[in-house]
């Protein structure tokens, strides 16, 4: 249950997108859902079976202009931020955080919306509050590299 709250969360406050799709407390989730339109996956970054070095060589923006001219709106991209921390440590590696901002550069002049979401993280029932500090840390470097972007 947790699990899910949390995930809930971070998707409706954390998430980046290339508008600004603000929920205020009266507006119906449904309002959200149809600012950001269909949407699809871009499955990538979340392949906890390749090492980073292999990811940062796919080619995500030939994936992004066929998205578009199939007439979606919205990206999903799920990231393993687990697999692009430094060694020993919760910061994340600088070369995640250029490749977000750049997928991100990319969707805002293709015109779509973008949403980063967590994924394949270690956080279980039995674990939410000793992990809930390293996600919460992990969104807050996010939140750092998109600020001025309108998400602050």
């Amino acid at each position: 249950m947790i699990r899910q709250i949390i995930l809930i969360t971070f998707i409706c406050t954390l998430s980046l997108s290339t508008f600004s799709a603000k929920l205020t407390g009266s507006q119906p989730l449904t309002e959200l859902v149809k600012q950001l339109g269909a949407g699809i996956n871009i499955s990538l970054f979340e392949h906890n079976w390749s090492t980073p070095q292999q990811i940062w060589q796919e080619d995500y923006l030939t994936k992004l202009k066929k998205i578009k001219k199939a007439h979606f709106k919205t990206v999903r991209f799920p990231i393993a931020f687990d697999m692009f921390l430094q060694p020993n440590s919760t910061n994340l590696m600088p070369e995640i955080l250029l490749k977000m901002q750049e997928i991100y550069t990319n969707c805002k002049a293709l015109n779509l919306n973008l949403v980063f979401t967590y994924h394949y993280g270690k956080l279980t029932d039995y674990n939410s509050f000793s992990e809930q500090e390293k996600v919460s840390w992990i969104w807050k470097q996010v939140q750092r590299k998109f600020t001025g972007e309108g998400y602050e």
